[in-house]
């Protein structure tokens, strides 16, 4: 129910950037955008969460670093970086190759099987995917 809303938000969101804000350095709203979630995601932990069920372990601090290091700041900074680049519609188009990516690697690095059956949006992804590459929508601008 929330996904196209989300879309629109998330599109919005990249127009203000591209319009506004493209001058600015990318790596400070990295900064600041990952500061204020984290603000936000430690206040709901405290508020929802048992404390007692609080443990720092090896673990827990490598995933925690893995998470902001790849997932936050490489992830969000070099979608900045290609922002100032490339046509929004074209990084638009990220979400469509993503899963595409996500499928490829699970099955070459975790030996999943490719069943078409169970999944069949797989085979939608890579139409999707075949009429993008077709297209000219992956030109730099």
């Amino acid at each position: 129910v929330l996904v196209v809303p989300a879309s629109a938000i998330s599109a919005l969101g990249t127009i203000v950037l591209r319009v506004w804000y493209n001058d600015e350095d990318f790596t400070l709203m990295v900064c600041l955008q990952s500061l204020a979630g984290a603000v936000v995601i430690m206040a709901a932990a405290i508020i929802f969460e048992p404390l007692s069920s609080f443990r720092v372990t090896f673990l827990s601090v490598g995933a925690l670093l893995y998470l902001a290091i790849f997932g936050s700041v490489l992830a969000f900074t070099g979608y900045y970086w290609l922002l100032k680049r490339m046509k929004v519609i074209t990084l638009s188009l990220l979400a469509f190759i993503t899963p595409v990516i996500a499928v490829g690697l699970e099955y070459l690095l975790l030996s999943e099987y490719f069943l078409l059956s169970p999944r069949p949006g797989r085979c939608l992804y890579c139409a999707e995917l075949f009429w993008l590459l077709k297209s000219n929508l992956f030109c730099l601008s």
